[in-house]
């Protein structure tokens, strides 16, 4: 689902995409159009057009005229499927596809599709903002970075460590972009060029879900416990974080980062530089399979 401004909130479902709104205190959900989009990946605002959708079968754009929406395929480029969209300021937005890196733009009340770069990247998996260099890109065929320079955008390899598949990308602030895939990695920039490298030497075992513990750094599960990677002095660490046996970390906005395990809850917070893990409440839980924000309340 997604958000349209001024009109409701746009539905991608099995029987094609409707549309949800209100007015006078009724909800009604009609349909969009019935463009066969397939399974839909991803969702992004296009400002000034409408929404993109990312899909098995491609690109699309949904639009509101007149008080009506639709739901069309967009540009002539054959991406094969999109996994993902980034914004890339000031040239449009990327599109990670099947077929490579893609460009959507638009200029004149008309929107294109083209490839950017000349680098055989092969199907393109993860986007990831990579502060004062560009977009990190993560492809079939390695890594890679996509730069923007007087109206002119490059896609260049990035380092030379076999990182494999990327299941997960968070910030380090001040060092660079943190990389859970077969291990940890670090994307960094030295001497005006980035580079890729592992990160810290801790006997993590297989790598769990990775949590942003505000003041601390990243919180990371993995088979042999917490561990918490920050960086200090520009040096990137990777240390077992409390030692309370606990399972996956969800965050719990303005505290820390709670925890659900078969032995109960924890809660993961930072205090004076430290970081804690301490069992919290006495409901007896047990495992923890699903968290969400519930606005209003603390959580």
């Amino acid at each position: 689902m997604h958000d349209l401004p001024g009109i409701a909130v746009l539905i991608g479902a099995e029987q094609g995409w409707f549309l949800a709104r209100s007015a006078n205190g009724v909800v009604t959900v009609e349909s969009a159009g019935k463009a066969d989009t397939g399974p839909v990946f991803n969702t992004h605002d296009f400002p000034g057009e409408g929404v993109l959708i990312g899909a098995g079968k491609g690109l699309f754009l949904a639009r509101s005229a007149n008080g009506s929406v639709t739901v069309e395929a967009v540009g002539k480029a054959d991406t094969g499927p999109v996994f993902n969209t980034h914004d890339f300021p000031g040239e449009g937005v990327l599109i990670g596809a099947g077929k490579g890196l893609f460009l959507a733009r638009s200029a004149n009340g008309t929107v294109t599709v083209e490839p950017v770069g000349k680098a055989d990247a092969g199907y393109v998996r993860e986007l990831h903002d990579f502060p004062g260099e560009g977009v990190l890109i993560g492809a079939e065929k390695g890594w890679f970075l996509a730069r923007s320079a007087n109206g002119a955008v490059t896609v260049e390899p990035v380092g030379k460590a076999d990182i494999g598949y990327a299941f997960d990308m968070h910030d380090l602030p001040g060092v660079g972009v943190l990389i859970k895939a077969n291990n940890l990695f670090l994307a960094r920039s030295a001497n005006g060029a980035a580079i890729v490298e592992p990160a810290g030497n801790a006997d993590t075992g297989s790598l769990g879900d990775m949590r942003d513990l505000p003041g601390a750094g990243v919180l990371i599960q993995a088979e042999k416990g917490l561990f918490l990677a920050r960086s200090t002095n520009g040096v990137v660490t990777i240390e077992p974080a409390g030692k309370a046996d606990t399972g996956r970390p969800r965050d719990f906005p303005g505290v820390g980062v709670v925890i659900g395990a078969e032995k109960g809850l924890f809660l993961a917070r930072s205090t004076n530089g430290a970081v804690t893990v301490e069992f919290v409440g006495k409901a007896d839980t047990r495992r923890m399979f699903y968290t969400h924000v519930f606005r209003g309340w603390a959580c």
